[in-house]
């Protein structure tokens, strides 16, 4: 797939609610363009560098959530 087709594709499954995962090989340019469509969509990005993490460090991803106080 071009670049401008996952890019289009992963904005329209955020916009469906739906979750996305972008595997590649490093160096492609995957966090840049996630970078790119938080921005574009005015969305905050977390990013979890994966293989720094040890075995069992990590249990599932995280979710955003208001907090009472907004």
């Amino acid at each position: 797939m071009k670049f401008n087709d996952v890019k289009k594709a992963i904005m329209l499954l955020i916009a469906a609610k739906k979750t996305a995962i972008v595997v590649g090989e490093r160096g492609i340019g995957k966090t840049q363009m996630m970078k790119d469509i938080a921005e574009a969509m005015d969305m905050k990005l977390i990013n979890i560098d994966c293989n720094l993490l040890k075995e069992g460090e990590i249990g599932g991803l995280p979710l955003p959530f208001k907090l009472d106080n907004g």
